[in-house]
């Protein structure tokens, strides 16, 4: 007898043996199962932490595809528990974040979306950063804190978030790497003690990822500080007398107990870093002007201006007096930074309308 065998039934095979080898291989660190290891895996832990199920056969913690044993349990996108269970040993608990750090970043195959999104400008939650100074001297040390929500806004059934985040590395002390960040204990996302923390960075390009997760499968409600950065400024800043610590959070995710997203706004902060010299010889360049320019000469078309009043209007042109496309953002203590676009090297002079009068400075431009 002869048996035929449509080529559909043979498709459909194929699909279900690679959804199958998919829904039953884990990459440790990645627990939703998405392709990378990043804050939205760390959620996850966090609302399996406590769950308990069959030990993973040969289980490693290594960057290597592994066979698990499905639990009884699934997450709400419909990936099983064992995926959490980063170490294989039958069990989500503290000793599997370290498994998480170590692999953190990883990718396997093509990464799919895990709900992990751009900063939502206008969003009602707010995820702000509050320095503790605006301004330092190079070898301070500075805390900023982390507040989730608002008055105007808290957040409910709140179950973990993660955020990412560039900085500028190279003021941060010993290459960058002097930054920490801490949970606040006893915050209102904190109740009952049941919060995990992490943070990664790469210092080498100044960028980061944080997080939060609860661990007792309860979402909580509330606004304010929830963790904070310990940074310390690095003391010598080469070739400079000013500079500025940036640091932007560009991407965000924010989940509550059923693992449902929520949009949040992210936020960007400046704090200038300032060598106590900076005044007195920039007035020996620059005595009578009236405007102080900083660094001078610029490579990058970026620099500080510190004004001693208000500036109203300002003006940026070349010595022919062709104007030059600047933007400029007033950072606080009368600072203000200022992006210009000139179209070669040269010498420019900036106009600050102010009071009834105008003051000037001349700016150097090298690239």
């Amino acid at each position: 007898m002869k048996v035929k065998i449509s080529i559909a039934l043979l498709f459909g095979l194929g699909l279900f043996l690679q959804t199958f080898a998919q829904n039953t291989t884990m990459w440790p660190g990645d627990a939703n199962n998405n392709g990378i290891v990043n804050g939205a895996d760390f959620i996850f832990y966090g609302l399996a932490h406590g769950s308990q199920g069959p030990a993973r056969p040969s289980a490693s913690s290594n960057w290597t595809p592994q066979t698990i044993v499905p639990w009884a349990q699934t997450f709400a996108n419909g990936v099983n528990y064992a995926f959490a269970d980063f170490d294989g040993d039958g069990e989500v608990d503290n000793s599997d974040q370290s498994k998480f750090e170590a692999n953190w970043g990883r990718v396997h195959g093509a990464p799919q979306s895990d709900g992990y999104g751009s900063s939502t400008s206008g969003a009602p939650t707010k995820l702000k950063l509050v320095p503790s100074a605006t301004e330092v001297t190079p070898g301070a040390n500075i805390t900023i804190g982390v507040r989730l929500g608002d008055a105007q806004a808290p957040l409910n059934n709140a179950y973990g978030f993660a955020f990412k985040f560039n900085y500028t590395q190279r003021v941060v002390n010993n290459n960058g790497s002097d930054i920490e960040f801490n949970e606040v204990n006893g915050s209102w996302f904190d109740v009952g003690d049941e919060t995990r923390h992490f943070f990664q960075k790469d210092e080498n390009v100044g960028r980061a990822e944080a997080g939060l997760t609860r661990t007792d499968q309860m979402p909580v409600s509330g606004q304010g500080e929830v963790a904070n950065f310990s940074i310390i400024i690095e003391d010598i800043i080469v070739g400079r007398l000013i500079d500025t610590l940036r640091i932007t959070i560009d991407s965000i995710i924010l989940l509550d107990g059923s693992l449902a997203t929520s949009p949040i706004e992210g936020d960007t902060i400046e704090i200038i870093v300032k060598d106590p010299n900076y005044v007195q010889t920039l007035s020996i360049f620059n005595p009578t002007l009236g405007l102080r320019c900083y660094p001078n000469p610029s490579k990058d078309g970026i620099f500080i201006v510190e004004s001693p009043e208000p500036v109203e209007g300002w003006g940026l042109s070349d010595l022919s007096g062709r104007s030059i496309p600047f933007d400029v953002n007033e950072i606080g203590n009368g600072l203000y930074r200022v992006r210009a676009y000139p179209a070669s090297s040269g010498v420019y002079l900036l106009k600050a309308q102010g009071a009834g009068h105008v003051k000037r400075g001349y700016w150097f431009y090298g690239p």
